[in-house]
């Protein structure tokens, strides 16, 4: 009786401590509102929302990407997603992260030169997926609002579509073949750098979020 009184004790402290030790480490809800430059997007847009517990954090949304050099006002839509790993935890004032980021976009948009020059109207096409590993830090403003900044290196898989209409209703294209791009290059410059250089691609990224309340 005494030996089973004496495991129930046991086992109870350590349900107990595990208990306790779950309690330190809450789950929280956030969103995140971030803006990044890319390879091909210097004002990209990635809403997030996003799940932290303890040292970890998670985040997926939409991407807006407006790509570079087609002075187009129209954003090309996809999707992002990423993981953040805290080192020393993200309770401290200025938190470091290693991090992880995935962005998928495709879709078309008009070059406004071309249909301002009176000749041509250029749809281009552009299908990209990145990834890229990067670091950065999160500074705490409150308990739960904080400002976070990165930077990252990686690599990207490409593929560009231009399609030239006239006025009389002539149309031609041109197309640069999908693959993986590892270097310093850019899409809208193909056509005299087509292939890259030995130096990895970069993504810049400074945003604002807020944890929203603890699940």
């Amino acid at each position: 009786m005494k030996k089973v009184a004496l495991i129930i004790i046991c086992l109870h402290v350590f349900i107990t401590s595990v208990l306790c030790q779950d309690s330190l480490k809450k789950l929280y809800l956030g969103i995140d509102y971030t803006m990044g430059n890319t390879a091909i997007g210097k004002r990209n847009i990635y809403p997030s929302l996003t799940l932290s517990k303890g040292k970890h954090s998670v985040f997926v949304g939409p991407n807006f990407l407006y790509p570079y050099n087609f002075n187009s006002y129209r954003p090309i839509y996809g999707i992002q997603a990423g993981y953040q790993f805290y080192p020393n935890g993200r309770s401290k004032r200025f938190d470091l992260f290693f991090e992880y980021n995935f962005s998928y976009v495709k879709g078309s948009v008009i070059d406004q030169d071309w249909s301002q020059s009176g000749q041509y109207r250029r749809e281009i096409e552009i299908e990209s997926l990145d990834s890229y590993l990067g670091f950065g830090f999160k500074a705490n403003i409150t308990k739960r609002f904080y400002f976070h900044s990165s930077v990252g290196l990686g690599g990207m898989y490409y593929g560009q579509k231009n399609t030239y209409k006239n006025f009389s209703g002539t149309e031609y294209t041109d197309e640069l073949d999908k693959r993986f791009y590892y270097g310093n290059w850019s899409p809208y410059s193909w056509y005299y750098n087509y292939y890259p250089s030995v130096s990895l691609i970069g993504i810049v990224k400074i945003g604002i979020a807020y944890d929203l309340f603890k699940l």
